[in-house]
């Protein structure tokens, strides 16, 4: 889902990251829904101090 240079500017603004996130995703069985925690699991899976949960 994201490009490697979506990944790469994210990695940068991540690196500042001082206290941990947690990205709350409310979701159903639809499409949208499994799309945004894809999306979600790609951008918690880059630092540390992010996390998701749904």
């Amino acid at each position: 889902m994201l490009d490697t240079n979506i990944k790469s500017q994210f990695k940068v603004y991540f690196e500042k990251i001082v206290s941990p996130i947690v990205l709350v995703a409310s979701v159903d069985g639809s499409e949208s829904s499994k799309q945004m925690l894809e999306l979600l699991n790609e951008v918690a899976e880059q630092p540390d101090k992010i996390t998701r949960q749904s």
